[in-house]
Formats: structure tokens, sequence, C-alpha cells
């Protein structure tokens, strides 16, 4: 099922007792982005379903208590989205993600750190160590600071 029909069938879905897992797959299947859908939106949708059925849609949530996630955006609002719900405990899979078009402005990448139980869910099928969450708090990360993180310097 694509998102929207998540949307659209999310009562029926939820009586079938298929929700959670239909939208975490969904979520997790598209190929590009949501920026055509709004936050409150997608919020909405995560809100309607049980948060432990969520959690268990997805891959177990590597070990720890905390995680420093990054988030990769690019583009002008309203699609720029720096609140959205994917974060990756990758750097590099954050910079690809704010880079993979050149044709979009002010690519950047925000950083936060979220306690384990603010996670909704974690996929690693595609090797992209994405975490569904709302982050409270994030900031952007410089230039400098990204090097850093990778060992590299700038020229």
């Amino acid at each position: 099922m694509k998102l929207y029909e998540v949307c659209d069938e999310r009562i029926s879905l939820k009586e079938q007792g298929v929700y959670e897992a239909e939208l975490v797959k969904a979520y997790f299947d598209v190929r590009t982005n949501y920026s055509g859908w709004s936050l409150k939106k997608l919020e909405m949708l995560f809100a309607y379903g049980d948060r432990q059925r969520i959690r268990e849609a997805g891959d177990p949530i590597p070990e720890g208590e905390k995680f420093t996630l990054y988030r990769g955006v690019a583009g002008k609002r309203p699609l720029r989205k720096v609140a959205g719900f994917s974060w990756t405990s990758s750097l590099k899979v954050a910079v690809w993600f704010a880079t993979r078009d050149k044709e979009l402005h002010d690519p950047a990448i925000y950083t936060t750190t979220v306690s384990a139980s603010e996670v909704l869910c974690y996929i690693n099928e595609r090797e992209e160590q994405e975490f569904l969450l709302r982050a409270k708090h994030y900031k952007r990360l410089s230039l400098p600071e990204i090097a850093k993180k990778l060992g590299a310097t700038l020229g």
C-alpha cells in the first residue's frame, strides 16, 4: 500500500489489526521523500496508531539509551522539512540525502540527541540506519563540524 492508501483506509486497517504494520511499511517504502505531506498529517497518522505496535513493525532498535542522529535536507520551504520524521545515525547517509539533488539549494545537516523512548520505529532495510521520530531539539552542523566528524578536511 502507498501512504495515501493507508491514510484513506486507516479505520478499516485499524479494525483488522494491521494499521501500524501497513503504516510503517508504506512510510519506509517511499523512494523519494514526503515533501508533499504536511508534518501535521504525518503526525496524525502516527498518533492514530499504537506506539508499541509501530515500534514492533520495524527492526529492533540498536542497543543504547541515547542516540546521536542526523538529518540531511535541502531546498526551500515548504518542501524543506528540517523537523521531519526520518533521522539517521550515519552522518554519511545524512550528507548523501542533503546533497543528492544538485538542483536543490542550501543543503544542510542537522543533529539531535534523543533517548530510546523517543524513537517510534527503526528500519535498516536499505542500510540507512533510519530512526523514525519527532525531534524536539536539533541544531544545524557547520561544515567544519561535519568535516571533523567525518575525519575529512575542507579544501
